[in-house]
């Protein structure tokens, strides 16, 4: 369940922010029939997000096959990215790893 919770607050997050800035933004997710997910798909303007959600302040190599799998299919330039509750910010390869706070604002840079 705190997964489920997490995902609707950072939803929200982003919809106030994006509000509150009077910005246009566009919101879907990504599933396969096999599985791979991407949590969120943020669009804003010309700029695109994939992005996994992680209610957890670990993230294993595991919980990047979304992200891989959606690069694969989109075939198009964008950013991917996780925002967990973890506290650093790294990366790993091409996918940066946030505090899901600092990815909120990351979004709107």
């Amino acid at each position: 369940r705190i997964g489920a919770l997490f995902e609707h607050l950072v939803f929200n997050q982003i919809f106030d922010e994006a509000a509150a800035r009077d910005q246009d933004v566009r919101l879907s997710s990504y599933r396969t029939e096999n599985g791979a997910e991407a949590d969120l798909i943020f669009e804003r303007g010309p700029q695109t997000w994939a992005i996994e959600l992680k209610a957890s302040s670990h993230v294993r190599t595991e919980d990047l096959r979304g992200l891989r799998s959606f690069r694969e299919f989109h075939g198009k330039k964008h950013r991917q990215a996780v925002f967990y509750l973890g506290e650093v910010r790294k990366d790993l390869g091409d996918i940066s790893l946030f505090p899901w706070k600092d990815g909120v604002n990351e979004l709107f840079c």
